[in-house]
């Protein structure tokens, strides 16, 4: 459903495109994803278990793959529209030699080019593109990377280029974005867009993509600022199409003023649903409730509440704004809750919500049932550090996340001298963090070259700040512990090979190692590589054993680190 957000205007120009061989007219510049949805088509694959839809929207899950023009294995989310394309749904187990998502078969061939640089940004988020410019200020030769057309990443996402867009009258997350990607283009840093880092020798040398050329990448300094993807918590329904995590809901919605769905549930805990929720319904969709696990507004939270005000004045009146708007639309905030199960034929209809205590017991008798089309769920982020635990450096596991977080000092450097990581790459600290230890890296990997020496007391001091008003908003958004409370048997676990909780526990009585469980279920083995059932299952295992997670409980990373063409990889060597 197409909405509108204050300053950003639709174009009048369409295209024609096909799903299914019926004719669409969608506006340009949208990805398929967004094209589909404003469609009101919701399923987007066939899998062995069900049909399946936009989930992540950020290129990570595989949820979303198309037949696009004869090739399967498209992310709608990552792909543009374009005038005549023919879109299929994807079919259940398609040709392996179709089974890119680089543009390309797999037996064409690949041309090099080799980078060389002084400093290489993986990510151009608020981490990666603060990164780049404080260490091009100093003097370095700076190479930005990242896999999606247009920089900004998941914070600073900013309206596809076909709207028209009122400078004055957006919000102030579009207008900072703004000012930094124009400020990133208009310096002397490199920015290579839709361009996948998918593997690496060593931190001197690393292998992407970028359309069908291979690039071989060697900088003398690596900043790692990959950003994040949302952590998962599994409930019954939650593969059912129109079900997806909150942050795709909002890239719908920021990026091409689409709403997920005419009736939309937003669930899980941390402050962005209630953003998303109050940015939903400024934009004239409804929103049925903001069910949130912990307790916000209790005023046992005034104390943290006044530590995040004194540190952040704006962003807590933020907040209180998204709060008011929710209030002035009627959507029932409904706090100390979960959503216990989605359901539906075909495509999700209904949520179920049930009051949790603060030990994690659910109450199932307090169920309440919501209309729906289309469910929004998020429970905070796990750290994409994949390519950091890949290059060797030391990392730590959060037992209570399953979340892999890279040890490291306060300005980023890791174990591994040439290599830093930031933002939420490192640990989920939120954007404002992300963008402040940037700025901390940058500036220390140039000086570590010998460029000249610029005051990091501004950087530094925001730093500290925003990590204090960090800290604080995490005390307030302190929720109950969620693992496995909302499956049973038949829940899909593992949504890429789609293998239930039944399956899993089947594979745990024999032996208690996520490894095993992968070789006995294939579970992991799939497009999204572990990064949402792994964690669940590391959980799951330590538990059936009463041993500790550590840093070598999970899924090791292997290249390639996204799913790549055999050709690119065959043209590197690794």
């Amino acid at each position: 459903m197409e909405v509108r957000s204050r300053g950003i205007t639709p174009s009048g120009h369409s295209m024609m495109v096909t799903f299914e061989g019926q004719p669409l007219r969608v506006r340009e510049s949208r990805s398929v994803a967004a094209a589909l949805t404003d469609a009101g088509i919701v399923a987007f694959r066939h899998s062995a278990a069900s049909d399946r839809g936009l989930f992540c929207g950020m290129g990570v899950c595989g949820e979303c793959r198309v037949s696009i023009d004869g090739h399967d294995g498209e992310l709608a989310c990552m792909t543009p529209v374009r005038e005549g394309m023919e879109i299929d749904m994807q079919p259940f187990l398609p040709q392996p030699q179709l089974a890119s998502v680089v543009p390309g078969r797999l037996s064409d061939p690949c041309p090099e080019q080799v980078i060389e640089t002084e400093v290489l940004v993986l990510g151009a988020g608020p981490a990666g593109l603060s990164a780049g410019l404080a260490a091009a200020r100093a003097g370095a030769d700076v190479v930005v990377v990242d896999e999606r057309a247009a920089a900004g990443g998941q914070y600073y996402k900013q309206p596809a280029s076909s709207f028209a867009v009122d400078a004055a009258r957006i919000d102030r997350q579009y207008r900072v974005g703004r000012a930094l990607i124009d400020e990133a283009r208009s310096s002397s840093l490199t920015l290579l867009l839709g361009t996948q880092v998918w593997g690496a020798k060593d931190a001197g040398e690393l292998y992407a993509v970028q359309g069908t050329s291979q690039l071989t990448i060697r900088p003398q300094r690596l900043i790692l600022a990959a950003g994040a993807y949302e952590r998962v918590v599994p409930f019954s329904g939650w593969t059912l199409p129109g079900v997806m995590t909150t942050g795709a809901g909002q890239t719908l919605l920021r990026s091409y003023q689409i709403s997920p769905g005419q009736r939309v549930l937003v669930a899980g805990n941390g402050p962005l649903n209630m953003q998303f929720a109050a940015e939903l319904a400024r934009a004239g969709a409804v929103v049925v409730a903001v069910v949130e696990s912990s307790v916000p507004t209790s005023v046992r939270h005034g104390l943290d509440l006044a530590r995040a005000a004194i540190a952040s004045p704006s962003l807590v009146w933020n907040g209180l704004g998204y709060v008011a708007t929710l209030k002035r639309a009627r959507v029932p905030l409904l706090t100390g809750s979960v959503m216990v199960r989605a359901f539906g034929s075909g495509r999700v209809t209904g949520a179920a919500v049930a009051r949790i205590g603060r030990d994690g017991s659910v109450d199932r008798s307090s169920e309440r049932l919501f209309e729906v089309d289309a469910v929004c769920v998020g429970y905070g982020f796990m750290p994409g550090n994949e390519m950091a635990r890949l290059l060797g450096v030391r990392y730590s596991v959060d037992p209570v996340s399953g979340g892999c977080t890279v040890d490291c000092t306060s300005s980023g450097r890791t174990s591994i001298p040439e290599i830093w990581t930031v933002g939420d790459n490192a640990a989920i600290q939120g954007a404002k963090v992300a963008q402040a230890a940037g700025s901390v890296a940058g500036l220390e990997a140039a000086t570590s070259l010998g460029h000249r020496a610029v005051s990091a007391t501004a950087p530094e001091r925001n730093l500290r700040r925003h990590r204090r008003f960090q800290t604080a908003m995490w005390r307030i958004y302190q929720g109950a512990p969620l693992s496995d409370q909302l499956v049973d048997a038949d829940t899909v676990i593992c949504r890429c090979e789609s293998v239930s909780l039944g399956t899993i526990d089947e594979a745990l009585t024999d032996s208690s190692t996520v490894g095993a469980v992968k070789r006995l279920t294939r579970a992991g083995m799939g497009h999204c590589q572990g990064r949402f059932c792994g964690p669940f299952i590391m959980q799951r295992a330590a538990r059936k054993s009463g041993t500790q997670i550590d840093a070598k409980s999970g899924f090791a990373p292997q290249p390639p680190v996204r799913p790549t063409a055999v050709g690119a990889i065959r043209a590197s060597g690794l």
